[in-house]
């Protein structure tokens, strides 16, 4: 039994009612047994509060306890949810009205869409750019269509303009963009941390305190890639975890069915009921329409992990995400070119096709991403020519970034003058790349943060 990492926060400043519920949680799991005077003791107590969130926490703990008809007739009694996610949601008056931007890169995960969303594989950059722009320009003040508008530019590869989009729904605290930015400041940062920028957890944790069930799952992800062995780190992992999964997020119910096959001693009751529910919440989600679940679902079955391998099923997956993210991918979303990419270069429930591979990664080049230019340049490096000219471009590029401030960049353009890899030699240009990527990662003031 446990409390939900997201009624705790609901609590807010209850102090005392939270201790409590915190070590009545702890007892429990350690009593792995109901204690029914603890109960009565605890029920007491929350019996004359006036904080749902203090009940919620009660059936939290006792789902099925001897007070929780009472329980749950008190929570009707204080009407709707005002769970940490419930509140993310604006009040749907201070909302500005539809937008083509909502119709074509609304986040279906945002709390505040006032669409179905589109996920970001689906996205058609160019159009959504210049309607998001429009919105931003007509309603300034309506932090979604910032956030909408970084998408965009994510999917297009146009990393600068990503940042400064998010950036100000950052400065907010929009959930969704503390979310999309972490990882974004992640990707640049990532060189100079050997794996995640502390700039990265903070936002992180600040958006999984909202309640947004992504963050809940990218935090705990987290947490639990540590490599020591704390116990409590890997039980807030777990609680976070669980806490997306209680919400239907798939990847979060994967990643806790990986967690129990490969934890020692390995839990194979727990691992496969939650392989089952992944395979459930996959399906409810490539329902929705979302091609990165069903890309994952393709390599469960092609893999067999967590279910039978199913080279039928992981055919006709296949399919369906070819189907419907070529249309995107011509369009010039380089995450959809990168799944046809990974598709037709491992064989992913399709034979494995060298054209397609090298088609789709000149596409990717072409949408205009440094490492994409990189991958389609060693592709081809049989042809000096083609190779050359895709080198020359990726410096280019390299340079106007690190100018621009994008400090993996920084990093590629100090490893380049360090090896005289196209240019010539300069140990002391490199020190100052390098430099300046060191301090942009180490300060959240450069990124708009507060230290």
């Amino acid at each position: 039994m446990r409390v939900k990492q997201s009624t705790l926060r609901s609590l807010g400043g209850n102090t005392l009612i939270t201790l409590f519920l915190v070590l009545a949680s702890l007892a429990a799991m350690a009593q792995d047994s109901a204690d029914t005077a603890s109960e009565a003791a605890l029920w007491d107590i929350l019996n004359q509060s006036d904080d749902p969130g203090a009940i919620r926490a009660y059936l939290d703990l006792y789902p099925d306890g001897q007070f929780a008809a009472a329980a749950r007739r008190k929570l009707e009694g204080f009407g709707p949810d005002d769970s940490a996610q419930h509140a993310l949601a604006q009040p749907d008056a201070m909302k500005a009205p539809e937008h083509a931007c909502d119709r074509l890169a609304a986040d279906p995960y945002d709390p505040n869409r006032v669409t179905d969303g589109v996920f970001s594989i689906a996205i058609r950059p160019a159009e959504a750019i210049a309607a998001c722009k429009a919105a931003v320009a007509d309603y300034p003040d309506e932090m979604r269509f910032n956030y909408q508008l970084g998408r965009a530019y994510v999917v297009a590869e146009r990393m600068v303009d990503a940042l400064a989009a998010h950036r100000v729904a950052v400065e907010q605290n929009y959930a969704p963009a503390l979310l999309e930015y972490a990882y974004l400041i992640n990707t640049e940062c990532y060189p100079l941390n050997d794996g995640i920028s502390p700039i990265t957890v903070r936002l992180f944790q600040a958006a999984a305190d909202t309640g947004y069930v992504p963050a809940l799952e990218a935090y705990g992800r987290h947490l639990k890639s540590g490599e020591d062995d704390d116990a409590n780190k890997l039980g807030r992992a777990i609680a976070y975890l669980e806490d997306a999964a209680d919400e239907g997020y798939h990847y979060a119910i994967r990643h806790l069915a990986r967690h129990y096959r490969d934890a020692d001693p390995p839990d194979p009751a727990k691992a496969n009921r939650y392989y089952d529910e992944a395979v459930t919440a996959f399906e409810a989600a490539i329902a929705a329409g979302d091609d990165d679940a069903a890309l994952s679902l393709t390599t469960m079955y092609h893999a067999g992990e967590g279910v039978e391998k199913d080279p039928t099923k992981a055919a006709a997956l296949a399919e369906q995400v070819i189907a419907r993210v070529t249309g995107p991918a011509i369009a010039g979303n380089s995450w959809a070119t990168g799944t046809l990419t990974y598709i037709y270069e491992y064989g992913v429930g399709v034979e494995k096709d060298a054209f397609e591979t090298l088609f789709w990664k000149r596409a990717a080049a072409e949408i205009g991403g440094m490492w994409d230019m990189y991958v389609y340049a060693e592709a081809v490096a049989n042809d000096d020519a083609e190779a050359a000219k895709w080198q020359a471009r990726m410096q280019e590029l390299e340079l106007q970034q690190a100018e621009a401030g994008l400090p993996g960049a920084m990093i590629e353009r100090a490893d380049r003058l360090r090896a005289g890899d196209g240019v010539a030699t300069d140990a002391a240009a490199a020190d100052m790349w390098e430099a300046r990527a060191v301090a942009k990662c180490d300060d959240p003031q450069a990124w708009g943060l507060s230290d």
